[in-house]
């Protein structure tokens, strides 16, 4: 599954002891070990895992955010159905700012929620507010090679109003007061900054995703005019091994730490009868009335030791071979991880090569402990900091120095310090 493999990638870029690096990764009990499940869907039986971490991060993690997005999009297309049996006319409002190549995201960010604040405080806002039954603002950002990083803002309006062109006419009349707003913040813009579609007539965004969708789901669409989401930048760092996106990448990672992805105005979801589900609840997989639990992999199963590769570098693999084998065909997948520790052309190793350049972020080394069991955890943790090699050359290091007859203290802080350092030349061939 491609999600694993940009998950992982995604902990290269911000640090394995980043939540993300234990999403799905991490086992919740090492005693209890990891459950594979069965779930019942619209769609079939799907095959998932239990027991494991979730970060629960809308932004950074493929899999939790695409689990989010999915309970995101149903909260706001019940909302859509509540508000048309109310009579009510969605109409969804885009405001943005002009920016530039070298304008600063968490500088540019932080001046367009300061505009959007002072549009509530203008009176224009305060006329309009009365035939406005609830709001939900999406934030979402883009990055152009020209214009630099493009973060807009989606606002659905629910007006009370007695045609969608009423509405649309309504809410256009805030186009002059957007740009004032922009300006007493510091910002500038022009009519493009400001748009206005009418449920109906909302393009391609409604006409693809919904207006639900188009406000949960920005992160999988393509950018616009060359612009590419933060996923693209994760998915050509990952896959194509582009350092520069992922520096992009790790940017937007670390400016929107902690920010919400959608903002629902106080007490909407309360008079739509839509209940409130944290982030963290909605990253985990299937109602568990539909859950059916199939088999268990132990500890070392799942994580491996020094001699094999345990089943989680291969989590695609074992959910394939859940729904098309069953129990013996899982089986079948964590016992081959003990054939050979070494990277092979056409291994699942964590889903595929994956090609991360951390950029000028300095090496996560630590002291290499005496025994075996040591050295492993510790060499782990020193791959994710390395600038100077590819993931898998890492990997394929660190197993030649568990294969290699001196595996002593001194061997192994030799051989991966001078890999990781570039000083090199490596102990080992490389693949």
């Amino acid at each position: 599954m491609a999600r694993f493999r940009w998950q992982r990638g995604a902990a290269a870029l911000l640090g394995h002891r980043h939540r993300v690096g234990l999403c799905r990764w991490a086992a919740i009990s090492n005693a209890r070990g990891v459950g594979v499940d069965l779930i019942d869907t619209e769609d079939g039986v799907r095959a998932a895992f239990s027991d494991l971490q979730l970060c629960g991060s809308v932004w950074v993690c493929p899999c939790c955010s695409a689990r989010i997005s999915e309970e995101r999009r149903g909260e706001l297309n019940k909302l859509l159905i509540w508000s048309r049996s109310q009579g009510l006319r969605p109409v969804m409002v885009t405001l943005t700012a002009r920016h530039g190549a070298d304008d600063d995201l968490a500088a540019l960010l932080d001046r367009l929620k300061t505009a959007k604040k002072k549009l509530h405080q203008h009176r224009a806002w305060k006329s309009l507010k009365p035939v406005v039954v609830g709001s939900v603002t999406a934030t979402e950002v883009t990055h152009g090679r020209l214009h630099g990083w493009h973060p807009h803002l989606h606002v659905l309006l629910l007006i009370d109003a007695a045609s969608e062109a009423d509405a649309v006419g309504l809410a256009e009349g805030l186009c002059g007061p957007w740009l004032a707003s922009l300006r007493a913040a510091g910002l500038d813009g022009t009519g493009e900054g400001f748009r206005v579609q009418g449920a109906a007539e909302a393009g391609r965004y409604i006409g693809k995703w919904g207006a639900g969708e188009e406000l949960a789901l920005g992160r999988t669409k393509k950018g616009r005019r060359g612009g590419r989401t933060p996923a693209q930048l994760l998915v050509d760092a990952v896959d194509h091994g582009d350092s520069d996106a992922g520096q992009l990448w790790r940017m937007f990672a670390e400016t929107f730490h902690g920010r919400r992805q959608l903002v629902w105005s106080r007490g909407l979801k309360a008079l739509a009868g839509i209940g409130e589900v944290s982030d963290q609840d909605a990253a985990g997989e299937g109602e568990p009335e539909k859950r059916h639990g199939l088999c268990r992999i132990d500890h070392e199963g799942w994580s491996g030791n020094v001699l094999r590769r345990g089943a989680r570098y291969r989590r695609g693999l074992v959910l394939d071979a859940a729904e098309t084998g069953g129990a013996a065909a899982v089986a079948s997948v964590v016992a081959a991880g003990g054939e050979d520790p070494l990277l092979r052309p056409g291994e699942e190793l964590i889903e595929g090569p994956v090609h991360v350049s951390t950029g000028d972020r300095a090496p996560d080394f630590q002291p290499i402990g005496k025994s075996d069991h040591e050295a492993h955890t510790q060499c782990a943790g020193i791959f994710a900091g390395s600038r100077h090699v590819q993931h898998a050359h890492a990997h394929h290091v660190q197993a030649e120095c568990f294969r290699s007859a001196d595996r002593t203290e001194a061997a192994l802080e030799d051989g991966l310090t001078a890999g990781l350092s570039g000083e090199g030349p490596w102990p080992f061939p490389a693949p």
